[in-house]
């Protein structure tokens, strides 16, 4: 079995959870995105040694306080603009910009605080 075979199949895999456990794929989505995200920082800042607690520091607040966030803002969204148009699309990623924008950026420095304490 080659290798992008296998990948397939868990990529297939994968989604059969997350379409069956949302929620939780959020967060584990989340949490990945965050922390290989800062992985990519102190990459490209040639931090000398990698600092894994600030790596797991910034998954938590991805994945512990933002994907909960946003899991239950877009399910508000999709009710308050359904459909799949142009002008819809528009209307949702203005809103999502307005509102949703400031309250992450807030949480993910109260989540960065309360990381330090």
């Amino acid at each position: 079995m080659s290798l992008a075979t296998r990948l397939t199949g868990l990529l297939r895999r994968c989604q059969v959870v997350f379409k069956r456990h949302s929620f939780v794929g959020s967060v584990l989505v989340y949490s990945c995105l965050y922390g290989s995200g800062d992985i990519a920082r102190q990459t490209i800042q040639r931090t000398p040694k990698t600092d894994y607690v600030t790596t797991a520091r910034m998954a938590v607040v991805g994945g512990g306080g933002l994907a909960p966030f946003l899991y239950g803002w877009y399910r508000i969204l999709d009710r308050l603009f359904f459909g799949k148009t142009m002008q819809v699309l528009v209307k949702k990623v203005i809103v999502d910009q307005m509102v949703a924008g400031s309250i992450g950026i807030g949480i993910f420095y109260v989540g960065q605080c309360l990381n330090q304490i």
